[in-house]
Order: structure tokens, then sequence, then C-alpha cells
């Protein structure tokens, strides 16, 4: 199933809530500053290898991750494994200053062996001490130390060589946790056989054992139990915590500081829990002073594993307030957890992995699972999937064994992935998920009609609007389908505000200003958007929903809304579709329908109320049109009177016809160029991102990623329409669109319901150069999968296109044919003449074409004989119709070729019209002249002059009815129709 999720760096966090206040569920998203979308795969340094893993991660101060680790190469050579730590810079990539490229790998003896690194930690000069084993094949098992210096090199101060080897049993040890204490001397524990008690083993700063601890330097209290983590209390008291052999009890031992057991805890020092067939893999300790023990059940009635989690009060007494007395199982088929993370609010991060073959959640490959949890030990079910995310790395087998939070909040889990039958250590980074400590603005929008400032209940949610919540330095915006967010901030002043798309509001208050030195802080506030009475201002766009293919079906969507503070009374609605697709069918119908024109009406569009036109189109199949044609489209609206933006009543679309098809795409109206002027002037990019779930399961969310191009205002962006409910956030010009619980149904289940999109509008920034390539490329993710790349859209900012200019036209007599000659210049997008004949000046038909000269010099001269006149007419009209290569065309003047005795001195471009009369001026004299349109009953209902040899008159504001144009030579009947 394709399916995954994303990150976007935000200073300022934001998550959002739909109406009525339900938190959707929270996205942790994977930081694609970190390796290759948040991921890193490591191979051991030799090619004879079987296996590898991460057993511990620690980060160092200035965020390098250290793991300790083993290279596992093929028994078949002397050294099995090598005892392993590996370093990483911040972005993931090995740190070639730590080591032999970012790796240290040594053998801790002769023979075949395994030499382990299980954990490690980090003093405070820098130096690393790792802990482990090494076992001899088929023979016994030491405990391990080791020290490293800062450059991975192991510490010649420390023990021999930097290696402490330490046989406390008289068979096998194995160090499984370590702690370092303030003093500098260390603690380490694990399983020791042949003996009946915990042991803990306390080193001094040279590697000895320290004889001052315990009981000539080990801490003893009865009961084995195999130690998972040592935690230093505030007080100095130890505390370790595992899980006894072969039995189901899982528990807590403490220490005093000088390793005597302590009495007040427990019985004895010692507390238990009983889990079936239970291990525990490590613990934690809370800032309360509570124990959290983790690790894993066996679930015998559904035959399978589960998380496992132990609370223990200070005392150690079982916290009977965390799960159901004090445990805790996570829902069926997180296999093992192994780590938790105590947030500051109390809440838990599980690092877990996942078993292949449960239902709880879709199968995928992915094995790293992050949970989380209330205080309380319910699962928060806002964060991810009923409280858990699965990522998937890369191979057929992922197990996430360690995780630390970064101080920036940041978390990182580290495991191994199976690749070709080998495992490889892998790292994963989440941008957000250990972010805890953040104060939370509450903001609500709506659309205060009636003035009052509080929200009625026939009042709607104002969501034509973008909210702020502004640090300096620091401006995030956001928005969403319904107007009501979250917005989540650290310390420090903040102000949050509210922007309409449209001048037309009043906005109360005019902000909320934040200011907190401490976390955990609410504050919400409620926005009134007032309405200005009387403005007037109505938008259409045309939108494409798929590809221009020739040959296949082609969705546009006509989006038509009321910006203004006004509700409209009567509309039309004119597409002029490009010739080169068919039309099928429209819904609703269209009104009217003449060639490639089609009309709707409408009426009564209340403010911010929108109306939707579906078009079903068919591009037509080559050789009509081809792979690289161009088809544009043009959709206009009335303009009200008065309108306020009347460049947003007309919208063009653009495409370029297609072979390959995508069902996941990211589109630009114009075409792939902008004009300078027109860029410059403010007019909108409009882009159109689609997605498809293909996989074979229904995605939960979606996510979008859309980085914006640098020559991008972000602060200008507005959503224009989506297929679903949306929230949208920006940050210093990376975006993302979140489409929570979209529930997406697979193509294969029901192909229709499986595509989705959003709309947006975006200006260019002011000082856009000539040449300047804008360049926008979308990650979609699917639930937490890897994601899928849309094709990058590139806009070009171009010269601009002068419009065509018609220097000279005539028509002249010859021996029986008629010579028509042209000159033009600025043919910049010109694709053909065609040349058109009329013997009464109304009704032309085509007799022939001229392409254009594409190598022409400035000026382009052009001629067409006519070889076959009407010789029945008295008199021939001719004109041009100029076509550009995007199929939009114009006419020029008429032109008579007279018979001896008939006089024209004006043809009028069709009669009867409808908002446009045009008058074709054939006798030069009446240049400058005026003229004026009368009425039947004999009034003047217009005047203008006639300045051009073809002149545009509007008539959209005259009643329908007949009426007479009068010039200076002779008067000629007008209907105008509606």
């Amino acid at each position: 199933m394709r399916k995954s999720y994303l990150y976007i760096r935000l200073v300022v966090i934001v998550f959002f809530l739909f109406a009525g206040h339900n938190c959707f569920s929270q996205f942790v998203l994977t930081d694609p500053t970190f390796g290759s979308n948040g991921r890193v795969i490591t191979e051991p340094p030799v090619s004879n290898y079987y296996g590898m893993q991460a057993n511990e991660i620690v980060v160092q101060p200035d965020g390098k991750l250290v793991i300790a680790s083993s290279s596992y190469y093929d028994l078949s050579v002397t050294d099995t494994s090598r005892f392993t730590v590996i370093r990483y810079n911040p972005d993931g990539t090995l740190d070639t200053t730590f080591g032999t490229g970012g790796i240290t790998a040594i053998s801790l003896g002769s023979g075949s062996r395994e030499d382990i690194a299980t954990t490690l930690a980090l003093q405070p000069d820098g130096k690393i001490i790792a802990v482990g084993y090494t076992r001899i094949i088929n023979t016994s098992t030491n405990s391990v130390l080791v020290r490293f210096k800062t450059n991975g090199k192991p510490d010649s101060t420390f023990g021999t060589n930097g290696i402490v080897i330490s046989n406390q049993s008289i068979s096998n040890d194995y160090f499984y946790a370590m702690a370092i204490k303030p003093d500098g001397k260390i603690l380490a524990a694990g399983n020791v056989n042949g003996t009946t008690k915990t042991q803990i083993v306390q080193f001094d700063t040279t590697g000895k054992v320290d004889s001052t601890f315990g009981l000539n330097g080990l801490a003893a209290i009865e009961r084995v139990m195999i130690v998972a983590k040592i935690e230093l209390q505030p007080d100095g008291k130890i505390i370790a915590g595992g899980h006894i052999p072969n039995t189901d009890s899982m528990g807590i031992v403490r220490f005093m500081a000088n390793g005597q057991p302590d009495s007040s805890f427990g019985n004895a020092g010692r507390a238990y829990t009983l889990f079936a067939y239970g291990k525990i893999n490590s613990m934690s300790l809370q800032p309360d002073g509570k124990m959290i023990l983790i690790g894993r059940h066996s679930n015998l009635a559904a035959n399978n594993t589960q998380v496992a989690m132990a609370r223990f009060n200070q005392d150690g007494g079982i916290d009977s307030t965390f799960g159901t007395n004090g445990r805790v199982f996570s829902l069926g088929g997180i296999d093992q957890g192994y780590r938790v993370i105590v947030r500051p609010d109390g809440k838990l991060l599980v690092a877990a992995s996942k078993d292949k073959g449960f239902s709880y959640i879709p199968a995928v490959n992915g094995n790293f699972a992050l949970l989380k949890y209330n205080s309380n030990g319910t699962p928060d079910k806002t964060f991810g999937r009923n409280g858990v995310v699965l990522t998937d790395i890369a191979g057929s087998n992922d197990e996430a064994y360690c995780a630390v939070l970064q101080p920036d909040g940041k978390i990182v889990m580290a495991g191994f992935t199976k690749q070709n039958g080998k495992n490889k250590i892998a790292l994963l980074r989440y941008q957000s998920g250990g972010i805890t400590h953040y104060n939370t603005i509450y903001a609500t929008t709506f659309y205060d009609i009636n003035l009052n400032g509080t929200k009625d209940t026939l009042e709607t949610y104002f969501t034509q609007a973008n909210i702020s919540t502004i640090k300096p330095a620091v401006d995030t915006i956001s928005t969403n389908s319904e107007g009501v967010y979250t917005v989540e901030t650290d310390t420090g002043n903040y102000v949050t505000k509210v922007k309409p798309y449209s001048p037309y509001y009043t906005v109360l208050p005019l902000q909320l200003n934040t200011s907190h030195t401490t976390y955990f802080n609410n504050d919400s506030v409620v926005f009134a958007v007032q309405p200005i009475a009387g403005k007037r201002d109505i938008e259409v766009q045309l939108i494409p929903l798929g590809i221009a293919r020739p040959g296949f079906p082609l969705r546009y969507k006509i989006l038509v809304r009321n910006n203004g503070t006004d509700t409209t009374v009567r509309d039309t609605i004119q597409l002029i579709k490009s010739k080169n697709l068919t039309f099928n069918s429209a819904f609703p119908i269209a009104n009217s329908i003449k060639g490639d024109t089609l009309r709707w009406a409408f009426t009564n569009l209340k403010p911010l109320d929108t109306l939707g036109i579906l078009l079903y189109l068919t591009v037509k199949a080559p050789p009509i049109v081809n792979i690289g044609d161009t088809l544009v489209s043009v959709v206009t609206v009335d303009s009200l009177i008065n309108d306020l933006v009347p460049e947003n009543d007309t919208a063009k679309l653009v495409q370029i016809a297609r072979g390959s098809y995508d069902p996941n795409d990211k589109a630009e109206n114009h075409g792939g160029k902008i004009a300078l002027s027109k860029a410059i002037a403010g007019e909108y990019l409009t882009y159109t991102i689609r997605f498809q779930n293909t996989g074979n399961d229904t995605a939960f969310n979606v996510y979008i990623r859309d980085t914006l191009d640098s020559k991008l205002d972000w602060n200008s962006l507005q959503i224009l329409t989506s297929s679903h409910n949306y929230q949208m956030t920006i940050n210093d010009g990376k975006c993302l669109f979140t489409f929570p619980f979209i529930m997406l149904v697979d193509s294969m289940k029901n192909e229709p319901q499986s595509h989705g999109y959003i709309v947006y509008k975006i200006k260019t920034v002011p000082n856009v150069q000539l040449g300047d390539v804008i360049q926008n490329r979308a990650a979609i993710y699917f639930d937490y999968n890897l994601p899928i790349f849309t094709n990058t859209e590139t806009t070009t900012i171009v010269a601009d296109v002068l419009p065509l200019k018609l220097l000279s036209f005539t028509a002249k007599k010859q021996d029986k044919a008629n010579l028509l000659q042209w000159a033009t210049t600025y043919e910049v997008n010109v694709e053909r003449y065609e040349i058109e004949r009329s013997a009464n000046g109304i009704e032309f038909g085509k007799i022939g074409m001229v392409k254009c000269d594409l190598f022409a010099a400035s000026v382009h001269k052009y001629s067409y004989t006519d070889y076959s006149p009407l010789t029945t007419a008295n008199s021939l009209f001719y004109r041009l119709k100029m076509i550009d290569i995007d199929g939009k065309f114009n006419y020029s003047p008429i032109v008579l070729l007279n018979a001896a005795d008939v006089v024209v001195s004006f043809v009028l471009g069709a009669n009867p019209v409808n908002e446009k009369l045009v008058i074709n001026a054939i006798n030069p004299s009446l240049l400058n002249t005026e003229a004026a349109l009368i009425n039947s009953v004999g009034v003047v209902v217009k005047r203008f002059v006639l300045n051009g040899a073809s002149q545009t008159v509007g008539v959209g504001n005259l009643p329908a009815g007949s009426y007479y144009l009068r010039t200076q030579q002779g008067s000629e009947r007008v209907v105008i129709v509606r």
C-alpha cells in the first residue's frame, strides 16, 4: 500500500482542531534533513558480513549521535564479530573524524569469537564508555568495558589499552546495562550465571573494580535478575530493572549509593510484578520518582506478543493509577517495547517493533513503531493511528531496539533493517515526535454577519483567511477548511492575527498578544470577521482535474466565488473551450451551447458562497491533438456593477497535451510561462496538486509537502478549493497540506473515489526578472510510507508579448481574380491567417489560409489571390481571421471590393447581438465621426466616436429590443437579444 508521512520544519509548530474542537490525530513527521527522508542505513566496513544492529544510541551535546553495535562477520573467518561504536553527524552522515570513516570496530581477543557492544554512555569530557560481552565460540563469555576517546580510538589510560574484561561468575557474564556516576565511576550489570543474586559492579575511572562499593566492588541482592537498565536517582540511590529468568516476573531492585540493598524499597530492596513469559528491555525514571519497566508480554489467547509496561511508585509498590493494576499492554501486533521516553508533561513515547502477522494495523513492511501513551497508561489516540505510528525503513524486516530524545525535540530510533538476507543498522529520525513543552493558542474565526462580536447560531466559521502567529524572525501562516485552529508556541512574545483573503472585512479583535516565560500555558481568542457593506467582487477559476492526453477523457471544474459582501442578483458564466476538446456533458447543464461557447445563468450568490460546475470533456485524438500541443480555454463571469477586481472575472487555462500519466501530479494554469509585466503587476499563478491512492488499502491521512520556490511570495498564498477537508501550514516557504481522516479508498476498490486534489493561487515576488524560472515539486505521503514525488512544474518569466499589429490590408481586382495583401508586425504568437469572404458583409465563409512566416523580419508581408470570385455578386467583402498558436483569434477590419454602382460605408460584425456590437468602417471618411444608438421610440441611448476601422461597442447594459445605428453615412437596424 502506498502510504507515508512527512515533515515540515517549523519554528512554531502548528496543529489544528476541527469544528467542535475535536483534535485530529497528530502526525509525526520524518526529518528530511536527516539521511534520506529521515532514514540512515549503515553497513559494516567489510564485505563478508551477515548482520549488524544498533543496540543503544546517545546524543552528544554537539548533536552528533553515537551507536553501540556489533559487526557480524562470516563464521569462516577468525573474528566472528567485532565490538563496534559508530558516530554520525547531526545530518545522519558518518562522522569521518571518528574511528575509520565514522566506525570503530575492535576485536577483544583472538580466535573465533563474538564481541558485542550492548550499551554505552558519555563521560562529561566527551569520552565514550561502552559495555557488552566477549564470547569465545562454544566456550565461556565475559563481560566487557571499553573506553573510547573522542576520536573513536581506545583510551589507553583505561584498563588494558582501553579494554576491561570482567569475569564475575563461574561461567558466563553479560553486561547489558551501565550508568556513569557524578564522580565518574562506572556501574555495570547484566546477566551473571552461576549465582543466585542480582549483581552490579562498580569500576573506578581507570577501569579497576572499586572495592569500596558494596562487597569488594559488588552490589548484590538475593534472587538473580537479568538487568536491562540502571538509573541513578537524584539522591544517589541506584535502581536496576530487569526480569527473572524462567519465570513470569519483571522487577526492580534498589541499592543505596554505597552498594548496600535499600531495605525501604519494596520487599527488602526488591519489587516485582508478573507477566506471561515477560522480558524487560529497558526502564525509565520519571521526574516524580516513579519507575517504568518496558518489554514484552505473551498474549497466549491471541497467540502473539505485546508491548508490556509496569510502573512502580517510589517505595517499590505497584502504581495502581497506571493502566490496569499498574500494568499496560499494547493493542495486538506491536511485538516488543524497547525504550520508553518520559515527556515533561508526563506522557510517554515508546520505541517498539511491530510483529508482522497481526490485524490491528494493515500489514506493511515497516516494523519501526512509535507509540504514545497518556500519563495514566491509556493510548493517546490523538497520536498517529490510535496512538501508533508505523514507519517503513527499507527492508523486508525492520526492528527498533533503542531511541533517544534530542534536546531540540526530535526523536531518533535505531535498530536494523534486513536487506538481501543481511541485517544493516537503521536509524530513523522524527521531526516532532518529542516536542512536549509548548504553550498553546486556540483561535477561532467566524463570519459575524450581524456585527455583534458574538458567534450566533446561524453564523458560520470563516475560512477565507490566513491566521498567523508571529515572533521576531518567525512567521507561521496557517489555514484550514473549518476555521478552528490550535497553534503551539515556545516561551516568549507572540502576536496572532487573522488576514482575510479579501480586504472587505474588519477583524475584531485586531490581534492576540501572548507572552509566556513558562510552559503548559493556554490562551484562546475568537476573531469576529465583520463584513463591510457594499463590496462587490466575483471571481472565477478554471481548474483542470486531470492531464490532457490525446484521445482520453478530461474533467474541468469552473469555480465561481462571491468574494464580496453583497449578494449577486443575476450573472452569467461563459466558457470558450479549446476547439481541440470535445464537450460531453456538464453538471449543472449549460443554459446554452453554441459551438465551443457554453453559458450558465445563476442568481443570488451570497457572500463567500461558491458555485461549482463540472465539465466532462474528451481531448481530440491524433492527428488533431498530438503530444506537446497547447489547449487554451477561457472562462468569464459577468462583472458586477462597480466590481472591485475586474481582472479576476476572467480565467485562462493553458494545458500542454501529455502522453505519460501519473495520478500524482502538479500543474500550473499558465502553461509554463508568464509575462514579466503580469508577474510584477501581481497576477496569480494557480497550482493544482492531484493525488490518488493506488495501493491496496484505505489511506487514513494524506500529507503534501510543497516547498515554495524562493521567487514566490508565500505570504500571498490563498486556497481556492480542495477535494476534502484540509489544514495548511506555511513557515519560511515550506508548505504543508494535511488531509486528516481523509479515509481515501484505494483505486482497486473504487477508482473514482480514490482521487483527491488541492488548488491554490500565489503571486511571484515583485522583483522577479526576465528569464527567472519558478520550479515546484510536491511530495505526497499516504499515511506513513515513503513520499511519492510529483513532476516538477516549471514556469518561466518571459518578455511581454505585444499584440499583433495589422499595418495594412487591401484588396484589388486582377484579371479574373482578386488580390489581397496585408502587412503585420509583432507576430509573436500568430500561427496562421484564414481568409474569409462575404457577398453581403455579414455572412462570411473561409476561402483559404496562409501560414505565419516565422523567419520574416520585423514587418511581415503576405498576399492571397482569390481565383474564384463570386461573379454574380455586386460587391465582395473580405476579412482576415488571425489565429494564435493557442487557438485564440481576432478579425481584421473588412475590406470591400466594389462593383461600380455599390456604395457601402459600414457593415456590422453580427446581428442580432448580445453583449457587444462590432462595427466595421468600410469608408475611411467615417473615421473620427460620431455615431449613435437610438431605441424604438427615437431616444438616443448611446453616443460614441468611430475611431477605428473595426470597433466594438458594449451594449450589455441595454434592454433587449430593436435599435438603429445612425452614422453620418447611413443607418442600420440592430437587434439586441438576451
